[in-house]
């Protein structure tokens, strides 16, 4: 994945990963900020192909909920979908 995710070129105002991916235990090194950029960009690509179809549904419905829940302005519509992607990957019901 630290291979792939040099490949992936992003604005530099959105901020870096760490060159390496599991630093300390895991991912343990990673900041708040750093999370938040993994997930909304790199884990995607990074990880799609590695994935059987209902955990790629999973992490669809994971990624989509976590950008809903960033905006700068949430309304009820908004957090009606984060609710049902996260319920959906909580039951882990990929409809």
């Amino acid at each position: 994945m630290e291979k792939q995710a040099k490949y992936i070129q992003i604005p530099a105002n959105l901020g870096r990963i760490p060159n390496k991916i599991a630093t300390g235990e895991g991912f343990s090194g990673f900041t708040a900020d750093q999370w938040k950029t993994f997930v909304l960009i790199y884990a995607i690509p990074l990880m799609w192909d590695l994935l059987a179809e209902s955990d790629r549904q999973i992490l669809g419905n994971f990624v989509r909920a976590c950008s809903l829940l960033v905006y700068r302005i949430i309304d009820c519509d908004i957090l009606n979908e984060a609710h049902e992607r996260l319920l959906k990957v909580a039951t882990c019901n990929v409809n």
